[in-house]
């Protein structure tokens, strides 16, 4: 696990729309994804993943 994610500076337009429509719908549901890399080991502990 590399430990890092990058956001690029030409993404942000399209997280600032994501946000503002999750704003103005507050009962829309989301499901989020994401990969993961073959860098690092298995064990990594669960509070180093969800923070």
């Amino acid at each position: 696990m590399t430990g890092k994610a990058t956001l690029k500076p030409e993404s942000m337009a399209d997280i600032k729309a994501v946000v503002d429509y999750m704003t103005k719908n507050p009962s829309v549901r989301f499901e989020v994804q994401g990969h993961c890399d073959n860098q690092g080991t298995l064990r990594v502990p669960i509070r180093d993943i969800c923070t």
